[in-house]
């Protein structure tokens, strides 16, 4: 598990990364929780575990937008199998399937 990430910001609003903050989104944990579909308590357990850069301010968590959309992003996976194919519950039915008259069309 990694330290948490802190970025600390000048007078200026300029971050030790380099990047300005003051127009940048901000949600705080609930928001972000809510935009990840998880719960708050998992999105602060990342922020501890470093996987999610916050702001801290005293007790308050902040998390940029593009933080959140970043961190979706690398965790986007795709279902296939060891062989490579698509995962059989991806792939179209079989045309005998399709035409079945038991089968509900909506």
């Amino acid at each position: 598990m990694g330290r948490p990430m802190v970025v600390q910001i000048a007078p200026s609003g300029e971050t030790s990364d380099g990047a300005g903050l003051s127009g940048e989104k901000k949600l705080s944990v609930k928001e972000a929780a809510t935009l990840m579909s998880i719960s708050a308590q998992k999105v602060r357990q990342l922020i501890n575990d470093g996987a999610l850069p916050a702001i801290r301010i005293d007790s308050i968590r902040l998390v940029l937008l593009r933080d959140v959309e970043a961190f979706l992003q690398s965790r986007y996976v795709t279902t296939t199998t060891r062989a490579g194919d698509t995962h059989p519950a991806l792939r179209p039915l079989p045309q005998s399937v399709m035409k079945s008259p038991h089968l509900r069309r909506a």
